[in-house]
């Protein structure tokens, strides 16, 4: 059977990865995987929150779209004869319904740290890291579990890359890079001031270094390991992590701007008789559900056509590589992108589309950007495009989003009529 790697890096930004077109954070880890691998160039997360997160991962299930029956992606794999593991740092992941079904748990919990560690490899990342490789060298045969599942949540608890790491982003007229051990939680309506996110962003970016020599890591590992069958690896984030552009960081209490709610997805295959992909992007709108949706045709679990699902759900295999002579990509047009995403702390959704970003309150649009000209929402528009909000309230009053069919009025996603 083959077989799948699922990394979900919890808090990761896609902003801050040379791939997703970032200059001053070293990312050669992701560089090296995005050289063999597809990059969903917009993934936008369903929700804020791990247990609808998951069941986005596991059922297919958007927060806001429920299903009657949904198909479990673990219990089918069972049917099967396959298996499933769950690897993670973090006792919150182990502990949802929706992961109970996974055949076998391993919780590896993070050093706790009062300081900055001495270097890369005494992290706490490293550790979980080490550990994780650790148990794949002792699994016999290589590889043996049909589906591995690594969730890391370093991101969100631990920040303890070493100080000359995180003196390398400072410029000579910054502050001192900050020592703090652990994300700092702040909660206020403005931006935080020029300084104060100088010294959140600097330690933040230095874990990024540590997460991207660990993912280095192991791909080096399953790059020399020898493999009958092929594996697809998935490596993404749950969420990203506010840092105070829009006053908050830590998303406990965070609105949905696009800083939590885009997030890096990179998808390829290992082993077997084929190459692996060469690099490429897709340039559609995806979703949290499209990962179950790939997990379910690459297993051949899949019960619904491609067909009946939301454009931003689809699987990503056909952009990967043909599964047969007939297979051809879902015919996505731009007027059928669009994802919707649900904030679990309010009741505040956002919808994005290719011409533009709202954020919506009991129906009503509250905030209004440009995409993707305005890449983190900086610039709000409501007031000058009442006609948008019209379109975006329209939409969204009509109900049924989760159907294929329904297709975004002009005015959101032709961007020549902005």
């Amino acid at each position: 059977m083959m077989r799948a790697i699922v990394l979900v890096l919890d808090h990761l930004s896609a902003k801050y990865l040379g791939p997703y077109g970032n200059t001053w954070v070293p990312t050669p880890g992701f560089n090296q995987l995005a050289t063999h691998a597809l990059l969903a160039e917009t993934m936008i997360a369903s929700s804020n929150h791990l247990d609808e997160l998951y069941t986005s991962y596991l059922l297919g299930q958007h927060p806001l779209c429920p299903l009657r029956e949904p198909q479990a992606l673990l219990n089918s794999l069972v049917e099967k004869g396959g298996t499933s593991t769950l690897i993670s740092s973090s006792m919150d992941v182990m502990s949802l319904p929706v992961c109970a079904q996974f055949n076998q748990h391993l919780h590896i919990p993070l050093e706790v740290c009062s300081e900055p560690a001495e270097s890369i490899e005494s992290t706490a990342m490293a550790g979980f890291v080490g550990e994780v490789l650790h148990w794949l060298d002792s699994t016999q045969p290589p590889n043996r579990e049909d589906l591995l599942w690594i969730h890391s949540s370093s991101l969100e608890n631990v920040w303890d890359a070493p100080v000359a790491l995180r003196e390398i982003f400072r410029g000579s007229e910054d502050p001192e890079a900050s020592t703090i051990t652990a994300p700092p939680h702040v909660h206020q309506d403005t931006p935080l001031d020029p300084d104060a996110l100088l010294q959140i962003s600097y330690p933040y970016a230095a874990q990024i270094c540590v997460i991207d020599t660990c993912l280095a890591a192991l791909w080096n590992w399953l790059a020399a390991t020898p493999a009958d069958d092929p594996t697809l690896l998935l490596v993404t984030a749950a969420r990203a992590l506010p840092l105070g552009i829009h006053g908050d960081v830590g998303y406990e209490n965070a609105p949905l701007y696009t800083d939590q709610i885009h997030v890096p997805l990179f998808a390829s295959i290992l082993g077997g008789q084929k190459n692996q992909p060469a690099m490429s992007r897709v340039q559609k709108i995806l979703q949290s559900e499209s990962i179950y949706h790939t997990l379910m045709q690459w297993f051949d679990l899949e019960s619904n056509t491609q067909t009946d699902l939301p454009a931003a759900q689809h699987s990503l295999l056909p952009w990967i590589r043909c599964l047969d002579e007939t297979d051809t990509t879902p015919n996505t047009t731009l007027d059928s992108q669009w994802a919707v995403s649900k904030n679990s702390q309010c009741p505040e959704t956002a919808i994005y589309t290719p011409a533009w970003f709202a954020k919506m309150v009991d129906n009503r649009v509250t905030e209004l950007f440009v995409k993707p000209d305005d890449r983190w929402d900086i610039n709000e528009i409501a007031p000058l495009r009442e006609d948008v909000q019209a379109a975006i309230e329209e939409f969204m009053a009509a109900g049924n989003t989760s159907a294929n069919h329904q297709k975004l009025p002009e005015i959101l996603w032709n961007q020549l009529i902005r």
